[in-house]
């Protein structure tokens, strides 16, 4: 059993799913499937640490095919590109910060592009998730996002978002929850946010 999420616990993207998909993948199905696997491995310590009744038998980082991105172009002007990708479910992330990014892109600071399966409604321009051209949307970026709450869920994470991110040479802005602290840590790739204002200053230091 191969995990990359707490699929066992309440999950933000599972309430947008189809209803075989929940009844596949809600908890109950989740930790009957964890007490049947001969092995599991888990792509994070933290999520090792949430798995109930039993520990993973591997930790293995789940990691994008580094390869398959192009390098992104970092230009001299403004604004900053931004950049989100995810599911629908998780797109609820970036409803805390859209007073500071509505600010920012009216005064030409930095504009954000979400890629995923719905627009987003908050300030910022829509691509539609393709598995093709997942990399190349991601290297148009410059500065890559990945705001989350701190709870169970996402704690457990495996931070695959800021791996994409500096894949294609991108710097990035998190929310220092879980995973996230050791790869801001360890990458040197960009800055730890977690209040609206925090986000906001971080990307006009990062525009700067």
């Amino acid at each position: 059993y191969d995990l990359d999420d707490a699929v066992f616990l309440p999950s933000p993207t599972l309430a947008h799913k189809r209803r075989l998909v929940r009844w596949v993948y809600r908890d109950r199905q989740s930790l009957a499937l964890l007490e049947r696997a001969d092995v599991v491995i888990a792509s994070a310590p933290e999520l090792d640490a949430s798995l109930p009744g039993r520990a993973a038998d591997v930790v293995l980082p789940t990691i994008p095919d580094v390869w398959a991105y192009p390098s992104a172009v970092h230009a001299e002007r403004g604004p900053l590109r931004l950049g989100w990708i995810g599911s629908e479910g998780n797109l609820r992330y970036l409803d805390p910060l859209r007073e500071a990014l509505g600010r920012l892109a009216d005064e030409g600071v930095a504009s954000l592009e979400v890629v995923t399966s719905i627009p987003w409604e908050g300030p910022a321009s829509f691509r539609r998730w393709e598995r093709a051209s997942e990399a190349k949307a991601v290297a148009g970026f410059e500065v890559g996002l990945m705001p989350v709450p701190d709870t169970p869920y996402t704690r457990a994470k495996a931070g695959f978002k800021l791996l994409q991110y500096m894949a294609a040479g991108c710097a990035v802005i998190a929310s220092p929850v879980g995973v996230n602290r050791w790869l801001l840590d360890e990458s040197r790739a960009g800055l730890a946010a977690s209040t609206p204002d925090e986000w906001e200053a971080a990307i006009r230091e990062l525009a700067g």
